[in-house]
């Protein structure tokens, strides 16, 4: 069963919320019901299968730089990003990523975050003007 993080424009719309530049930025969300439609939807949009990279609140054995990431970007190619929540993601879903992100790491050995702060870091990291 897919989880609805947002609305649909039918639900609620978009120009009523109070900051109209989230509007905008909903406005670009897809519900997909599972991984496999995410996947397929992005190759049809780009021609490319997407490059499936995840998050993890500790190390994995295939973890990939951000700066490599960043310049998959570059080049024009789909990734996917995955987040998990509480537990983070399924062990199966970590065997089917082409690599992991470097986790997060704050103060001490407790590194798990909210995955709006998660989400916002990464992309920070992939997409802002700081590099590593």
């Amino acid at each position: 069963m897919p989880f609805r993080a947002v609305s649909s424009s039918s639900d609620k719309p978009w120009p009523s919320l109070a900051n109209p530049d989230r509007g905008n930025a909903l406005s670009l969300v897809k519900v997909c019901y599972d991984l496999e439609e995410a996947v397929e939807q992005i190759e049809k949009e780009s021609g490319q299968k997407p490059l499936l990279i995840a998050t993890c609140a500790r190390e994995q054995e295939d973890t990939v730089s951000y700066d490599h990431i960043r310049n998959v970007l570059a080049t024009g190619s789909p990734v996917l990003l995955l987040f998990g929540t509480a537990w983070g993601l399924a062990p199966e879903l970590l065997q089917e990523v082409d690599g992991t992100l470097p986790p997060i790491c704050g103060c001490g050995d407790y590194n798990h975050l909210s995955v709006r702060s998660a989400v916002s870091i990464v992309l920070d990291r992939l997409c802002g003007d700081c590099r590593e």
